[in-house]
């Protein structure tokens, strides 16, 4: 039994492979270029998620007051919509997590914010 809780894993850890490409392709071309799958993506115009990005941004649910560096808004409000706009396995923790190649416990946070 002590082996047992000795170990964390019971099984050999494999790295998963993960890219930041995939909310910079949405953010900065997809946006601009071809709206249609940033809508299908975030389920919103890029006017409008530009809109809202601006009417919320300075709001303090979006500012950090420590030393560590804050996630910019608009990835934040597409992270968000992202989960939102989607559901089933397509909306898990580790799917989001692995589309934007964040620590899984960041995503978590993200989704456990409080609504207003």
């Amino acid at each position: 039994m002590v082996n047992l809780y000795s170990q964390h894993y019971y099984n050999v850890r494999q790295p998963i492979p993960k890219t930041t490409i995939n909310m910079q392709i949405l953010l900065n071309n997809y946006k601009f270029n071809q709206p249609e799958i940033f809508r299908s993506y975030l389920q919103i115009t890029p006017s409008c998620f530009d809109d809202f990005v601006m009417i919320i941004c300075d709001d303090k649910i979006c500012l950090n007051n420590s030393n560590n560096d804050q996630m910019p808004v608009e990835d934040q409000v597409a992270i968000a919509l992202y989960r939102f706009g989607h559901y089933g396995n397509a909306a898990s923790t580790m799917k989001v997590a692995l589309w934007v190649r964040m620590v899984t416990v960041v995503t978590i946070l993200f989704a456990l914010l409080p609504s207003r």
